[in-house]
């Protein structure tokens, strides 16, 4: 098994202060052979996403069972779902095993309407990685980095641009939640607004921009490629400089797709397994 440099250790001492880790807030690890990946995946349910709200719904289920067969004895993964317009919702509330939570899912759960808080589907990810939260999860040290993944067009409706960079600026002061956890949007909205998501996101390395036309193909695929290799990046040690990023990835798909539209099945593994190396390095 690859090590993956205490990285929970290291982050507990840089935050604290102390040389030692606090006893609070990381399982000790050294015997734990399985290790975990908390993953978000987050659906923007408003208004404007209306016309993707089956193709949200069923990319949701395929991506858990992806994940699902994805696990093997020293990987696994605990899943949150979450939906968000005006407000925020988790369909579940705790942690899940993707395999557990197809039968929690209903269509109702995208039907999209209603305005569009970017300020608090923010405001939900900065509490998110707060120190207790994190103390809750009961990390081990030798857990990788959480995962976020969001499907949305970044569109804020019903609230002032000032509110928005306002929970922007919050998170990002946040030194869990620039440390702790690795952020992929999946973003359909119009390009002047990308900018804003990459904010978010981490960088524009970190946006796959998906034009209207090829959502509905595309969404669920790119989805499923851009997590399930995540069971393989963990193992990776440190930054493959060779490796693509998950938006060239993408990109690569959705370009295919434009020249024929079998393309999106056809990315081989090699090219699968590169896409979120970066995630967890």
């Amino acid at each position: 098994m690859a090590n993956n440099n205490d990285f929970w250790g290291d982050l507990e001492r840089e935050m604290s202060g102390t040389a030692t880790q606090s006893s609070d807030f990381l399982e000790d690890g050294n015997d734990v052979e399985l290790r975990t990946i908390f993953m978000y995946l987050v659906y923007d349910v408003s208004g404007s996403m209306g016309r993707y709200s089956e193709t949200m719904f069923d990319s949701c289920i395929q991506t858990c069972r992806a994940l699902s067969s994805a696990q093997n004895e020293d990987l696994n993964f605990r899943v949150k779902l979450v939906t968000f317009n005006e407000e925020v919702e988790e369909i579940n509330k705790e942690f899940q095993d993707p395999a557990d939570l197809e039968m929690l899912l209903s269509k109702d759960d995208f039907a999209c309407e209603g305005q569009t808080s970017i300020s608090k589907i923010i405001t939900y990810l900065d509490k998110q990685f707060s120190r207790d939260a994190l103390k809750e999860r009961k990390l081990h040290k030798m857990d990788p980095k959480s995962v976020v993944v969001i499907v949305t067009d970044y569109q804020p409706v019903g609230e002032t641009l000032e509110t928005v960079t306002a929970a922007t600026n919050n998170i990002l002061s946040n030194r869990f939640y620039n440390k702790a956890n690795r952020t992929l949007c999946i973003f359909c909205g119009e390009d002047k607004l990308k900018a804003n998501a990459a904010e978010l996101a981490g960088g524009l390395d970190n946006v796959v921009s998906m034009g209207q036309e090829y959502i509905q193909e595309l969404l669920t695929p790119v989805l499923i490629s851009s997590t399930i290799t995540l069971s393989d990046a963990t193992h990776v040690e440190g930054k493959t400089t060779e490796a693509k990023t998950t938006s060239e990835i993408a990109t690569k798909i959705i370009e295919d797709q434009k020249a024929s539209s079998e393309s999106a099945n056809q990315m081989t593994d090699a090219e699968a397994k590169e896409a979120l190396k970066f995630l967890l390095t």
